[in-house]
């Protein structure tokens, strides 16, 4: 293909972009054959048989170009044909001989450019060009006084225009044709109009973080398109107007001390006077708090975040009649509601884990139904909230999930089931990024129901994954303590132990791990409840690989507890979050402990009060540098404050107890239910229903 390089940009009537002077029209040969019909016949025709333009009050890039083989079929043609390469015209015209019109090659074309402020120049580029581009002749409307102006075709493509003004009518349509003369065949690839924009690029780094956040913005990888770009400018106030002149400077910086999403711009111009504009999304991260609900019980259950700080919820919503619909949410890390979308099959469903997977896409396991008939489920969403896939996992009696794992696109989600006997027994299995299930288990503890509250990832030499840790209790009140069992991550069993402390049982519980690269050891965090014959007190304990403790650490207050989630905080701090009875009547508070996890040692305690009935906080995640809780409250207008309670160490200690079990012999059918749109539907902090979701950031403590 023949390219035709060059210049462009809006630049004054004659201005092209270099010192070619402008083209003057000329008497095209075989004028007195080629007897056109004045420009205004032709638009009329042309609106006869294809729509009229769009009301438009600018132009995008596409308009500019029209492909050779888009001459109109409805506008004067012959000898053309549309192949592959373009637009193709065989003339056999030869000068001075009998040739007459019917040996002439030509086709039209039709633009719609709004408010053209290119520079006043055309570009053909061939795929096959002319022999001779003196027998290359092409053809402008000029509107006033209807007639056509001719030119003559040029080496490099490029017919430079005194103005472009006289070829568009105040339609802003401008009709071209491209006429052969001679005997050789020629392709015409494309025609465009004026020279190449610039393409602008802004990156931000960082382009999200906690607050006070500096930003430094680099716009080098912009692009001139043609010649070189002369000067950058930047918006960083979002008003619409590039107030800062950075000059050839190609970088900027700006301070966000507030909470809040900030569209950051920037506006580059090449040598042609060519202007292009590009923004992006920063968001600086401060404290806020929110509630989203319809009309009765809403709750997010799990959370997960992003690696941009983009944070998701999954829980359940309630309504009328309906009863429970899964509820999966978007927010931005500034705290505003991107989507929200509800996923019903017909019974009651709920979300109680989520996870960010390898692809960026999200995982979800949950329950739907109830009694015999409970099912477990996991699904697979997109960033964007749409389903790509949920299957239903279980025997033929109860299942129910209640965490998930997520290794790269490897799921691993625990519950418990029935499988075929009176009791509940803990689960857990393997889905692949599909969610064809790869493996079930199910273990018996060989008390009352084990009542699973966790599922986690057992921690060793990097890549650091090696099994799954399921924990949780027997049926509260059996005295049976805590039982933590362990599976490879192809589903062996690997041991089953119960903790318990010396006249203290101790019961629920969530665990977290880590690994030190440096002293090359294993250790195990577990949060849950201790009796000591008076009421559940708040334990955290820290186990070694072996299950020999390092520490555990009790608190207590009035009332007891409700335990609901366990992370650190990235600076040594061990968070655990649930609710508690509050110190008005018939009242519940969200509650967050902080424990030095190296030590064990208490630190502090706070709850979130908004004065009205139940505030929960059964999930936790840390991102860009800040804390997230959800939850439950009845409106965000609450607050946190200090509560100080006695602390005090015990003993604890595992006991092998690995129980019975085996395969589960499970298989997963699709249950693809129905998504529906809830973005704009819910009631945002002022309290949609009794209780609405909750989600909180806030500063770490």
């Amino acid at each position: 293909m023949a390219s035709c390089a060059g210049r462009a940009g809006p630049l004054p009537s004659g201005q092209h972009g270099g010192n070619a002077p402008a083209a003057q029209p000329l008497a095209a040969p075989g004028t007195a054959l080629l007897n056109l019909p004045a420009p205004s016949t032709l638009l009329g025709l042309l609106h006869k048989t294809l729509p009229e333009p769009p009301k438009r009050t600018s132009y995008v890039e596409a308009d500019l170009v029209q492909a050779g083989a888009a001459f109109v079929p409805a506008l004067p043609r012959q000898r053309e044909a549309a192949v592959a390469g373009g637009g193709q015209l065989s003339p056999s015209w030869v000068s001075g001989s009998a040739s007459g019109f019917a040996d002439l090659a030509f086709c039209t074309y039709a633009f719609h450019v709004p408010f053209y402020d290119r520079n006043p120049q055309l570009r053909l580029t061939w795929t096959t060009p002319p022999a001779d581009f003196h027998q290359c002749w092409i053809g402008l409307s000029r509107w006033i006084p209807n007639r056509w102006d001719w030119f003559q075709g040029t080496a490099d493509g490029k017919i430079n225009l005194a103005s472009m003004s006289p070829y568009f009518n105040p339609s802003a349509d401008m009709l071209v044709v491209v006429l052969r003369i001679g005997t050789d065949v020629s392709t015409l690839a494309q025609i465009r109009l004026g020279g190449l924009a610039p393409t602008a690029d802004i990156t931000p780094s960082p382009g999200e973080g906690p607050t006070p956040l500096h930003v430094d913005l680099d716009a080098s990888f912009s692009t001139p398109g043609e010649g070189s770009i002369t000067k950058y400018e930047w918006d960083l106030d979002d008003d619409g107007t590039f107030e800062i002149d950075g000059g050839t400077t190609t970088f900027s910086s700006i301070d966000l001390n507030t909470n809040g999403e900030y569209p950051l711009a920037v506006r580059v111009t090449n040598s042609l006077g060519i202007k292009a504009a590009a923004s992006v999304m920063v968001y600086a991260a401060g404290e806020w708090q929110h509630t989203w609900g319809l009309s009765i019980n809403d709750e997010i259950l799990s959370i997960a975040a992003d690696g941009r700080g983009m944070i998701y919820g999954v829980g359940y919503v309630t309504r009328p009649v309906v009863g429970s619909d899964l509820l999966i949410t978007q927010w931005t890390p500034a705290g505003r509601v991107v989507w929200a979308k509800t996923w019903e099959s017909g019974v009651d469903e709920r979300g109680t884990g989520i996870a960010v997977d390898g692809d960026g896409n999200l995982v979800v396991c949950g329950s739907l139904g109830s009694g015999t008939g409970g099912q477990a489920f996991a699904q697979k969403w997109d960033n964007q909230g749409a389903l790509l896939w949920s299957v239903s996992i279980g025997g033929t009696d109860y299942d129910a999930a209640e965490a998930l794992a997520v290794d790269g696109v490897d799921i691993y989600v625990g519950g418990e089931t029935i499988n075929g006997i009176a009791n509940l027994d803990y689960f857990a299995c393997s889905l692949d990024a599909t969610g064809g299930l790869s493996w079930s288990r199910y273990r018996d503890s060989g008390d009352s129901d084990d009542l699973l509250t966790d599922l986690e990832f057992m921690q060793t030499a990097p890549p650091g994954v090696s099994g799954l840790i399921l924990c949780g209790a027997p049926t509260p009140g059996t005295g049976a303590g805590l039982w933590r069992v362990e599976y490879a991550l192809d589903g062996a069993f690997i041991r089953g132990a119960t903790m318990g402390s010396p006249g203290m049982p101790v019961q629920g519980g969530r665990v977290i791990g880590t690994y030190n690269t440096v002293t090359l050891e294993s250790r195990y965090y577990t949060a849950g409840l201790a009796d000591n014959g008076s009421g559940y007190q708040l334990f955290v304990s820290c186990t070694d690989g072996s299950g020999a403790q390092v520490y555990a650490t009790r608190w207590w207050n009035v009332d007891p507890p409700t335990i609901q989630d366990l992370t650190f905080d990235g600076q040594g701090g061990l968070l655990v979050s649930g609710y508690m009875k509050g110190f008005d009547v018939g009242s519940y508070y969200a509650m967050l402990w902080k424990f030095d996890a190296p030590t064990g040692i208490f630190d502090s305690c706070a709850y979130w009060n908004n004065g009205a009935v139940m505030a929960r906080a059964p999930a936790m995640e840390l991102s860009l540098g800040g804390l997230l809780l959800g939850g439950a409250a009845k409106n965000a207008s609450g607050s946190w404050n200090a509560l100080i309670g006695s602390n005090a160490s015990f003993s604890v200690s595992y006991s092998a107890a690995d129980g019975s079990g085996g395969d589960a012999a499970w298989i997963g059918l699709d249950d693809p239910g129905s998504v529906n749109d809830a973005t704009f539907s819910g009631t945002l902090d002022t309290g949609g229903g009794l209780t609405d979701a909750l989600l909180v950031r806030r500063a770490l403590p």
